[in-house]
């Protein structure tokens, strides 16, 4: 811990901590190399390597999303909303656990369709 403190407070302790940092991985680098040639089979070191040199070794793929011609994708809260009813949940029960389906369809003439179907 002491260590984490002095590093954020010395700017002199900072930079031999992140020299000693980027020592330890240019070994590491070298022993994944060596191993990558003649062993074929060490995924831990290129984890380890993912995770601490990214630039190099990390994932190059970069996922965005944007509205029609790149401008910002505007959210109305009103239409994001999600509500779901009981009813809504009893059928995925049912769906489940492979029960009949019972369905009521409202109509306009404010009756309603039933239907009953298998589930599962």
């Amino acid at each position: 811990m002491q260590a984490y403190r002095v590093h954020h407070k010395s700017t002199r302790f900072a930079e031999a901590w992140e020299n000693a940092l980027e020592s330890s991985i240019d070994v590491l680098e070298g022993e994944a190399r060596r191993r990558a040639l003649k062993e074929d089979r060490d995924a831990l070191l290129m984890f380890l390597l993912r995770g601490l040199r990214s630039k190099v070794y990390g994932d190059k793929r970069k996922l965005e999303h944007s509205g029609e011609n790149g401008t910002p994708i505007q959210i109305d809260s009103k239409t994001t909303a999600l509500s779901v009813s009981l009813e809504d949940i009893e059928l995925v029960h049912q769906l489940l656990n492979g029960e009949r389906l019972k369905l009521s369809i409202p109509t306009s003439g404010g009756g309603a369709v039933t239907s009953e179907r298998a589930g599962g």
